[in-house]
């Protein structure tokens, strides 16, 4: 199995955090990016190489504005959505794809900042109730965390 490139997995989590509630013109109103950028960020595979090569990447700076957007962090557009129910393998992939070595002695505390994001994340989309349903969701193997 191939891994996704990093705009493959861009594209992925900005149509996940989109879902139907965001068109790409809505989205581009609200971020202040325009809307033929956020439609190269979704088609990745159209975009064509540069001169040199170098396959064209978004810039940090936009996914940033379209993050506020979403009210999700940065991070999260970078980070494959089947993965946001996985938390130490999505910061691992994240942090590796931002080039990033994670210490040994921040993972407790990491893990525990991703564990709350999810959990409050969970309550706002409604996935989970209360607490409890939200400790169940992050516990369950991740088949059944994603609905799949």
């Amino acid at each position: 199995m191939s891994r996704k490139s990093i705009n493959e997995v861009v594209a992925d989590a900005l149509r996940y955090y989109m879902g139907d509630r965001w068109t790409n013109v809505a989205l581009a109103k609200a971020s202040g990016v325009a809307e033929g950028t956020i439609r190269n960020y979704l088609s990745p595979g159209k975009r064509e190489s540069g001169k040199t090569g170098k396959e064209p990447s978004a810039k940090v700076t936009e996914l940033a504005k379209i993050a506020d957007a979403l009210n999700v962090r940065v991070v999260d557009l970078m980070m494959s959505p089947s993965d946001a129910c996985q938390p130490v393998a999505a910061i691992d992939q994240a942090l590796e794809v931002l080039g990033i070595e994670l210490a040994r002695e921040m993972a407790a505390e990491v893990r525990q900042d991703v564990a709350d994001a999810l959990s409050k994340l969970a309550l706002r989309r409604g996935a989970a109730r209360d607490q409890r349903q939200v400790l169940d969701l992050l516990n369950a193997p991740p088949s059944k965390q994603t609905g799949t």
